[in-house]
């Protein structure tokens, strides 16, 4: 696996890792900007995607429906989380300056388009003096997906995320998990 990864770096994609550039089996993950009335379409192909905005706002289709979502910064706000099964559209267009990541792995469909609301996020707090954090589970049980997770976790100032430090990729102590 590598560990620096080359990004093909635009004003409006700001990340682009694909399986092959990461050398991983599943995961894709993106970063997209655009600026007030500039769009942008995907096709999710054989992935199951969910769009987490970072900042900004836009509107947002997928499955013959529309979501209007705004998110003033990562630091200051839950997310709305869009769900978009394979074989989908999905179609963005900014109403401020907007950002937003697109994270895809292969599926099969099980799950319709929808988009989850903060509230319906669970939070809990792990750790403990200098290693607590507060991991939101933006999409992971009991938000269904095929085979994506996703956490925000918000580690206060000074302390660690994650003590011992520890991975999860060793087979048969911990799940496979291709990790962003």
């Amino acid at each position: 696996m590598k560990h620096r990864i080359q990004s093909d770096y635009t004003q409006t994609k700001l990340m682009d890792v694909t399986r092959e550039s990461a050398g991983w089996e599943y995961l894709t993950f993106r970063v997209i900007r655009l600026q007030p009335g500039e769009r942008y379409v995907e096709a999710t192909g054989g992935d199951e995607v969910a769009l987490v905005p970072l900042q900004g706002a836009g509107t947002l289709s997928a499955g013959g429906q529309q979501w209007a979502v705004a998110r003033e910064s990562v630091f200051t706000q839950l997310p709305h989380v869009l769900y978009v099964p394979p074989g989908q559209e999905i179609q963005v267009e900014a109403s401020s300056m907007f950002e937003f990541a697109l994270g895809g792995a292969p599926a099969s469909g099980q799950y319709p388009v929808r988009l989850f609301t903060p509230d319906e996020q669970r939070m809990e707090v792990r750790g403990g003096g200098p290693a607590v954090r507060e991991v939101h589970h933006t999409l992971a049980w009991p938000l269904p997906a095929e085979r994506l997770i996703l956490f925000e976790v918000y580690v206060p100032g000074g302390a660690w995320s994650g003590w011992p430090p520890h991975c999860h990729d060793r087979v048969g102590n911990s799940p496979y998990l291709e990790e962003i």
